[in-house]
């Protein structure tokens, strides 16, 4: 591992019955340092999780520090109950506040449990964790194409935060509400059909409710098709549900410098649940994409070439039933130089970036690779956006 400065090292073991731990402000001794570490202060938690005071078996439990002054969540080890629907899980001996996390099979239908804001308990034992009265719906589902076809190798994702859907009980004291959240991730198969990747089982058991549905298109469906986030509905009894892939639209514009001469140049565009890119090979610094319709994107465009001309970035760009965005590339000043390290050896392919923090838009206005002698080029604009 490389590191300069202080940093912190999380250790998550792979071997059972120790805890992860977390060793914070290290500072590096020299250009070479062996550094052992000894994982101690280890707490088990131990207990019970039940369906309705039935054990369930096939659930995986974990707690973890909800805050921490590193910012690192420090998580246990991972206990999944067997038969008599017991865990027993090791934590690094911190104080509260903790996060008692329980993760039920998906063939029981029931959502994620979250007991937050737990402090560090007297009592590490015989805790149980109970769910409540809850009648999982069966459910099945489909994904579409625009054109009504099926869809496949789609991947759709349902959440739902619910309510209190059992409590925690430790010994002593009073119970601990535990809060629901479900969350489902099905892919589709040739016919379109919604399948639990791990099962490939086309039946599923869904809590009744409203789900935010999240719509991902498969890597090798046409460029026509794009991301959609939809609502779907879970009733008492059966449920069928059959979603569909939104359109794309296209995304056009041209690269130019400050006298209107096209420029060869990467467009890249960004938003939360997607990337798309092109480069101006259509004649006159013109650029077209399809991109997911009714989405605000971060928009980037790059020279190819080494010349005097800056980065452009434009952090909000709507694009709603197409869209046309011109870019004028500002001009730059080159800054050259070569990457060495410590002691004068070239460093190749390694990443360098300029960001500013102060322009009306903040981001990184270039980026450059090193080559393999070291060397790199980055392009300072001398008009910040």
């Amino acid at each position: 591992v490389k590191v300069r400065g202080a940093f912190h090292a999380l250790v998550l073991p792979v071997a059972s019955g120790l805890a992860p731990n977390l060793f914070a402000a290290l500072e590096p001794a020299g250009l070479l340092q062996f550094w052992s570490a000894e994982l101690e202060g280890r707490a088990q938690i131990g207990g019970t999780v039940s369906r309705e005071s039935k054990l369930l078996v096939g659930a995986k439990v974990t707690v973890h520090r909800t805050a921490s002054p590193t910012g690192i969540v420090v998580p246990s080890s991972v206990s999944v109950t067997g038969p008599d629907g017991a865990f027993l899980v090791e934590a690094q001996d911190l104080p509260g506040p903790l996060t008692l996390t329980v993760v039920p099979p998906p063939s029981e239908g029931l959502p994620i449990a979250l007991v937050e804001g737990l402090s560090a308990p007297a009592i590490t034992q015989g805790w149980s964790v109970s769910y409540g009265k809850l009648t999982p719906v069966p459910a099945s589902g489909s994904i579409v194409r625009t054109d009504g076809k099926p869809a496949s190798g789609a991947t759709v994702v349902l959440t739902m935060d619910g309510g209190q859907v059992g409590s925690l009980a430790i010994p002593g004291a009073s119970p601990i509400p535990a809060k629901g959240r479900f969350l489902r991730t099905l892919v589709s198969d040739q016919q379109g059909v919604l399948r639990d990747p791990e099962t490939q089982s086309a039946q599923h058991q869904l809590p009744a409710g409203t789900y935010k549905a999240e719509l991902w298109p498969g890597e090798s469906e046409s460029i026509e098709q794009g991301y959609r986030q939809t609502t779907v509905v879970i009733a008492a009894g059966s449920a069928a549900f059959k979603v569909e892939l939104a359109p794309r639209v296209l995304l056009t514009g041209k690269v130019l410098d400050r006298d209107n001469r096209p420029v060869l140049a990467s467009v890249t565009v960004t938003s939360a649940a997607s990337s798309f890119a092109a480069s101006t090979n259509l004649g006159n610094g013109a650029y077209a994409m399809y991109v997911d319709d009714n989405t605000s994107y971060a928009l980037t465009a790059r020279p190819l070439e080494t010349t005097r001309l800056g980065s452009y970035f434009q952090p909000a760009l709507l694009v709603a039933k197409g869209a046309t965005a011109n870019v004028l590339l500002p001009t730059a000043v080159l800054v050259r130089g070569v990457l060495t390290d410590s002691g004068n050896a070239l460093i190749k392919d390694a990443l360098l970036r300029v960001r500013c923090t102060s322009c009306t838009n903040p981001g990184i206005v270039d980026e450059a690779k090193s080559r393999s002698d070291g060397s790199y080029v980055l392009r300072i604009p001398t008009v910040m956006p």
